[in-house]
């Protein structure tokens, strides 16, 4: 009997040193195997099919600006007398251009080709959005694959007591008929929760299939953390790279660009349209020409100057509504780094403090209770106790190290960083390039 729980209570340390794993460990959330799903949803999700689509849409719209507008063409003829046709001419015939004047088609090609731009950064913006989704996806996965093998431990652990505890039941001696029925109701209990893990899992898988592009119930190898836990902490050289490369902040400082076009597109539609165009007139009869005339035509838009000057100012208030919406997201950029640099400062710090401190105690309390409960000195209750106090410190430390690399994917997504790792080398005096 004492050989039972000895057996028990070696096994608890044996899996208590750290992140649980399982026996066979098929991949690590690294940027090198992230990078591989990465290309791959690259090639396989719907939207950002449907932004490359809509990058060939705008650059067609260029190659489309008309500098030259089509001519449009004349034909008409006289019904009179033929004395008449004869003198003035019966057929009339008449080619007219519009002349490319005062800029305007140039400032409609910069227009399209800074909508080019616009939707390559909204590409790039929905792509690294992509990318921290289908990372944090990762992560809730290998969170689920972690506390499914904490909960198969766990179920192991209970299997072993509850033989043990069954024993000592028949031999009439250190336990009574409730403590086995309480054990078979924790065995139950917590096999039910393997079910429910194991559910929360194949929701993470899919969860990740969909942002990859794979069929939803695509299978995922087990997967576990990095062991090396990168350190990163609030910097202005850190905050300088988000203001700069934060793929919202990227796309509204073109949008002020694309703006300041329009504004500049609209201003030029005040100046008047001309063309030049060429009229002759000729007598059916014998071809011969009677007359010719060059005609210049022109708008007159200063007839509706007022509503021309309030196209402008509302280019301009959009504009401006471009400009302050840029000012507030950059301090929502500057606040939510320092938000996301203190999330994974309590992530780091929490896991170690467990790690370190709470998960050893929690053996040592374990131990001990078995040692009493083995000696008649403590009950069965203390036992589960001291059991359920472990149990929680290790999903402490996997949802700390979860929390952790969560706000990394945040993180890098804010510095434009594809290699999250890297985060750890931003100083004061150095500059990581995107």
């Amino acid at each position: 009997m004492k050989n039972i729980f000895k057996s028990v209570c070696i096994a608890v340390l044996a899996v208590a040193g750290g992140l649980p794993s399982r026996a066979v460990t098929n991949a690590v959330i690294s940027s090198e195997w992230m990078q591989v799903l990465i290309e791959e949803a690259r090639t396989n999700h719907p939207s950002l099919k449907a932004n490359q689509a809509q990058i060939k849409a705008s650059k067609a719209d260029v190659a489309a600006v008309r500098v030259w507008e089509t001519p449009s063409a004349t034909v008409g003829g006289m019904i009179a007398s033929r004395s008449r046709r004869k003198e003035d001419g019966d057929v009339m015939i008449g080619v007219e251009q519009m002349l490319p004047l005062f800029g305007k088609a140039q400032s409609n090609r910069r227009l399209a080709e800074a909508k080019v731009t616009q939707s390559e950064i909204e590409h790039d913006e929905r792509f690294q959005v992509l990318r921290k989704n289908m990372a944090q996806a990762a992560v809730r996965l290998g969170l689920a694959d972690a506390e499914l093998t904490l909960g198969e431990e766990d179920v192991s652990w209970f299997g072993a007591t509850v033989d043990g505890v069954i024993q000592r039941y028949a031999s009439g001696v250190g336990a009574s008929q409730s403590e086995v029925l309480r054990m078979r109701a924790e065995l139950a209990r917590r096999k039910d929760q393997i079910v429910t893990l194991g559910n929360q899992r194949k929701v993470a898988a899919a969860l990740l299939n969909r942002w990859v592009g794979r069929p939803i119930e695509s299978d995922w190898p087990v997967l576990s953390f990095p062991a090396k836990m990168p350190k990163v902490t609030y910097s202005e050289s850190l905050v300088g790279m988000a203001v700069r490369f934060e793929p919202k902040l990227k796309l509204l400082r073109q949008l002020t660009n694309t703006a300041h076009h329009q504004v500049e597109s609209v201003r030029r539609q005040r100046r008047p349209d001309v063309s030049l165009g060429v009229e002759s007139r000729s007598f059916s009869g014998n071809g011969s020409m009677r007359e010719g005339a060059v005609i210049v035509k022109f708008t007159m838009p200063w007839v509706h100057k007022e509503k021309f000057e309030q196209e402008i100012e509302r280019e301009k208030a959009r504009q401006e509504a471009v400009g302050h919406e840029l000012e507030s997201s950059t301090l929502e950029v500057r606040e939510e780094i320092r938000l996301l640099t203190l999330r994974i400062d309590d992530g780091r710090r929490e896991a170690e403090v467990y790690r370190h401190q709470v998960i050893p105690h929690a053996e040592q309390a374990l131990e001990s209770a078995l040692i009493g409960y083995q000696t008649h000195r403590e009950g069965l209750r203390d036992v589960l106790e001291a059991r359920r106090l472990l149990v929680e410190a290790r999903l402490m430390v996997l949802r700390a190290v979860a929390m952790q690399w969560d706000a990394m994917m945040e993180l890098a997504l804010c510095c434009g960083i594809g290699d999250f790792e890297r985060l750890e080398l931003i100083n004061e005096s150095e500059e990581i390039k995107p």
